[in-house]
């Protein structure tokens, strides 16, 4: 049950919605239309950025980056 309003559109989504929508997709298989209930975004969006999605070693290296930049942000060295 959504609760808030939407406002607006979003212009592009980032990096680790990406990464988060090509790891359900492709590594957990499922399908289109799960992955966009659970981001809560439309299913033509999910398809959009599935089939031009990144390679993924690619989505590896900028997980990996976002990982570090995490941890030194919380402070763990």
């Amino acid at each position: 049950m959504k609760i808030y309003k939407k406002i607006g559109r979003i212009k592009q989504f980032g990096d680790l919605w990406i990464i988060t929508a090509n790891n359900l997709i492709h590594n957990e298989k499922r399908s289109y239309r799960s992955v966009a209930r659970q981001l809560d975004v439309d299913t033509k969006t999910v398809k959009k950025y599935a089939n031009s999605s990144m390679n993924e070693k690619k989505n590896m290296v900028l997980l990996m980056t976002l990982f570090f930049r995490i941890r030194n942000l919380s402070g763990f060295i």
